[in-house]
């Protein structure tokens, strides 16, 4: 016989997501990394579906590792979980010259620091950044993964 698992064991999954140190709770860390190429996020997103940004003066941000913060959303529809837990504010990166300009930045994902080669998530930014000269900044506030109850 088939049985439904309750939103508390749903949750459960997401909240041993959230600690789990071979993925997000990984201590060496992981990484949020640009995208310049459109994409569609999914579950099912691999790092081939994904160009990597690559002006003057960037690199993928390191998030800090071991167990990310979790908690309950305020509808108390779904769980999240912050991702990186940024101590000193967005994540930003700028451009250092117009070398490789210009480009356009539609979203982001974060994977392992290890390899880069696991995407655990991604998304896309409200609209794309273009960046078209040095001194110009890609920012992203504070990131979430976010778990409904599967029922």
């Amino acid at each position: 016989m088939v049985m439904i698992a309750s939103s508390a064991l749903s949750n459960s999954g997401a909240i041993k997501v959230a600690s789990d140190a071979t993925k997000l709770a990984d201590p060496v860390g992981i990484q949020i990394c640009l995208a310049k190429q459109p994409f569609a996020p999914s579950a099912t997103l691999v790092i081939g579906d994904l160009v990597e940004a690559d002006f003057a003066g960037y690199l993928p941000i390191q998030g800090p590792g071991g167990n990310q913060f979790w908690g309950y959303a305020a509808d108390n529809a779904s769980l999240l979980i912050n991702i990186g837990q940024w101590p000193t504010g967005p994540a930003i990166w700028r451009t250092a010259s117009a070398a490789a300009l210009p480009q356009t930045i539609y979203g982001f994902w974060i994977s392992d620091i290890v390899t880069g080669l696991v995407v655990y998530a991604s998304g896309l930014l409200d609209d794309p950044e273009i960046l078209s000269r040095a001194g110009q900044f890609v920012s992203l506030d504070a990131l979430f993964l976010r778990y409904k109850p599967l029922f």
